[in-house]
């Protein structure tokens, strides 16, 4: 089975991608994207601001081949600065 994010072959069971995308993911895609985006559900943070960085980690999810990428880290910091302005 390959991921639904990066279409690379997944080692193991994979993961649940929602919200993401739709399917099953591979442990990298998880770490990246998933788990980021997982986690403005349990920020106090505006719909918006939400609406607006989910669809950012989309779609650097969608460009996981290119150079350009978010990072959980980068991704960690921009939902703390939005946290803090609310």
């Amino acid at each position: 089975m390959n991921c639904c994010i990066c279409n690379k072959p997944i080692k193991g069971y994979g993961n649940n991608a929602e919200p993401v995308k739709k399917g099953t993911c591979c442990d990298k895609c998880n770490n990246k994207f998933v788990i980021s985006a997982r986690m403005l559900d349990i920020q106090m943070i505006s719909n918006k601001d939400r609406k607006n960085l989910l669809k950012e980690i989309k779609n650097a999810a969608t460009k996981e081949g290119e150079r350009w990428n978010y990072h959980i880290v980068e991704l960690s910091v921009l939902i703390s600065v939005l946290t803090n302005l609310n």
